[in-house]
This record gives structure tokens, sequence and C-alpha cells, in this order.
């Protein structure tokens, strides 16, 4: 059992935040989990639910929770905002002096909150929790999990930590820091990689989803993997560039084929629509992708400059700041 003695010897509060959607079935077996882990370590703590407007009584039986057990704490959104947003909700009222990032579904699994704690205690002010391996996960999405690492990392201005899919342990002044980074569309992994301070790389082993089916579809991650990409860096510009330009470089390629062929060798460029038609299909593609990317940065740029609001909270449980 590590000693909570991080730069005095007082007692230590751990705020656990849990993003939930639809998870009645798994909200029960998460608590008791975290309850042995959490009273192992002698410490107080609080577990904040942020649940982003489930259908299914999920904030039902996270109420009856909280009405048993003054650690439990709620926030209800007014509306879906997507878990990213809910899990910038929870830093933002967590009170903890270290806070635990978590999903609610089991597939974090509580058992490894000691050993974070532990290398918190060691020095560090965020632990990252590398996953080793998810048996459950297809063929596919593993695949696909891999490219969008190396993509991210490629493409992007800062290490976005490798199979990091948010499960870690945040300093209170790492979430100070956190804070200040007012993004409508935040992407929280690319953050906690920008802000610096001491970190540490923890492997762990997935475990399956406890009950119900994932809340992230493809499509989800892909967009999320958009946001990731677009918004630290500004390199799809300049790939955008690059591809335009070897679009004309080829163009004027094929042109001077095509008027070398009719001069030396009498026309005989083979007749037809098929390359026409491909070459026109090709370059209206190049440009909409062109386009697209440039759309999606001006878009942001937009959306930013409003300034409106990341989140609305609907309903307060047991949390003290609760302007």
């Amino acid at each position: 059992m590590p000693d909570i003695t991080k730069n005095d010897t007082s007692r230590k509060m751990i705020s656990i935040i849990l993003p939930t959607l639809n998870e009645f079935e798994n909200v029960l077996p998460m608590y008791e989990a975290l309850i042995i882990q959490l009273k192992s370590l002698e410490v107080d703590y609080e577990i904040i639910f942020i649940d982003d407007n489930s259908q299914d009584g999920t904030i039902d039986r996270v109420k009856e929770l909280s009405s048993k057990d003054k650690n439990v704490k709620f926030l209800l959104m007014s509306k879906r905002f997507g878990d990213q947003i809910c899990l910038m909700a929870g830093l933002d009222y967590a009170s903890g002096d270290v806070a635990i990032v978590m999903d609610s579904d089991l597939q974090h699994p509580p058992r490894y909150i000691p050993e974070m704690v532990s290398k918190w205690t060691e020095g560090a002010d965020i632990v990252i929790m590398q996953r080793e391996s998810a048996g459950h996960s297809s063929w596919l999405k593993k695949t696909l999990e891999v490219m969008f690492y190396k993509f991210l990392n490629w493409i992007s201005d800062e290490n976005i930590y490798y199979r990091f899919s948010g499960f870690s342990l945040l300093d209170k002044k790492v979430i100070s820091s956190i804070k200040k980074y007012q993004e409508y569309e935040p992407f929280l992994r690319g953050i906690i990689s920008l802000v610096g301070f001491k970190h540490t790389i923890l492997t762990y082993v997935e475990d399956e989803r406890k009950s119900g089916e994932t809340k992230y579809s493809l499509i989800k991650q892909a967009r999320l993997a958009l946001v990731g990409i677009t918004s630290f860096s500004n390199k799809l510009l300049y790939l955008s560039l690059y591809i335009g330009l070897a679009s004309v470089i080829s163009s004027f390629s094929y042109a001077m084929f095509v008027l070398i062929n009719k001069v030396l060798f009498n026309g005989t460029v083979i007749d037809g629509w098929t390359s026409i038609v491909l070459l026109i299909i090709f370059f209206g593609g190049v440009q909409l992708i062109t386009v697209g990317i440039l759309g999606i940065y001006v878009g942001k740029s937009f959306i930013e400059s409003k300034r409106r609001p990341r989140y609305i909270v609907n309903e307060f449980g047991g949390i003290k700041n609760e302007s």
C-alpha cells in the first residue's frame, strides 16, 4: 500500500472522474470496485459521475449511490456534449489533490489505482496508463488504432502518448494548467501531452466491458481522431498544398506527354473519354479534399471565436462550488 506523503504528511484527497452515457448496469459494479481500492489506500476521496444525458436510468442509480455515500457526487449535463467535454467538466469541479480519469464501464480496471497513486507519491505529476492489450478488440480496430497514433504523432507538433485512451492520474497543478485550455472541442489526450510536467507511463491490460455496448462507434472514433489531428497541428494545410502542387505537376506532365505524342508520333494518343473522366474525377477529388481541410480549420476558428460555453450543467449533486 503506497504511503500518501507527497509534499506533506497531511491526508490527501483523490478525485475519480467518471463520464457516463447509458451505463446503468455498470455504475454499481464500478462503484464497488473503486471503493475496494480507495479504502485500501486510506485516503479521502470523491467519485464524480458526469452523466452525458443518459436515457436508461443511469443518473437515477448515481443519485441513489450519492444519497448513501456522501463521497459520490455527480453532474448531469443539460444535453449530450460528448465524453471529452464531460471529462473537462469533471476536472473543473474536482477538488482533490490528484484526479484519476477513467471510463465507467470497467475497461479501465480500478485495480491499477494503487500503483498509479504510488507513482504519484514518488514524484510523478502525470501517470499515463498505456494499453498493453485488449484481446476483445477486432483486428480492424487494432490496426486502425496503430495507424491513428502513428499518423497523429507524425502530423502533430506534440508527442501524443501511444495507445493512450485517457486513463490517467493528474496532479492538481496539472489540472490547473489544463483548465487554461478553453477549446470548444478539447482533445484531452493531446492537452495532457501539451502541458508538460513530470510524467511516467504504466502499462495495463484492458478488461472487457462489464455490460452494454461501447458508445464509441467507428464513426465517432474517426471524428475524435480528426479533432485531435486538427487541434494540434496545421500540417494538414501544408499537406493539402503539397497534394495540389503534385496534381499541377502531374497535369502539366500529362499535357507535355500529349503534345510530344502528337508532334513526334503523329497523334497516336488513345482516343476515348475514359482518361478525361478519370482526370476530372481525380482533380475534382483533390480540390474537394483540400477545400474540405481548409474548411475544417476555418470552421474551428469560427466556432472558437464565438466563445460559447463549453457545457451547461442541468443538475449538481454534492458538488461544493455549484456556481
